[in-house]
């Protein structure tokens, strides 16, 4: 008798999300958030660093700090949106302290430093939502398995 009721790899498995930032603080503070929630974390003091990690393990999503050394957050961009031409376009999220969503590029998701974590796990939570195909969409949900207590 089966105690736990299946779950498919959809409903349990978590995306992948790389976080870069040169501040340890920050890095570790969403290390650790985004973990609790379920997440598997990368994470990357520069873009340099982080663009070589894209290119070996793709993440679902990056959460990037503007301003860091070896490689900003605007240089990241390109350089993964230049990597991909061919492939789907991994989201990328802005954070900085030091700009504002009126400095924001056009089409990438900022958030401004310091930010609540609630705010920042809706926009993962949104931006790593998988997109299924309509007859998935369209099937009845199935009944939970039938429970029997010893």
């Amino acid at each position: 008798m089966d105690m736990f009721p299946a779950y498919s790899a959809f409903q349990i498995a978590r995306p992948t999300i790389m976080v870069v930032d040169d501040d340890a603080s920050i890095a570790t503070l969403l290390y650790e958030f985004l973990s609790g929630e379920g997440y598997r974390v990368l994470v990357a003091r520069n873009g340099r660093d982080a663009l070589a990690r894209i290119k070996r393990e793709p993440p679902a999503l990056v959460l990037c700090d503007w301003m860091m050394p070896a490689m900003d957050g605007p240089h990241l961009i390109a350089a993964v949106r230049h990597w991909q031409h061919r492939g789907a376009a991994i989201p990328v999220v802005l954070m900085s302290s030091a700009h504002d969503a009126n400095e924001a590029l056009p089409g990438i998701p900022f958030v401004a430093k310091p930010f609540a974590l609630d705010t920042v796990l809706d926009l993962v939570t949104s931006l790593t939502r998988p997109t299924l195909p309509p007859e998935v969409l369209d099937q009845p949900a199935s009944p939970p398995p039938e429970r029997h207590d010893a």
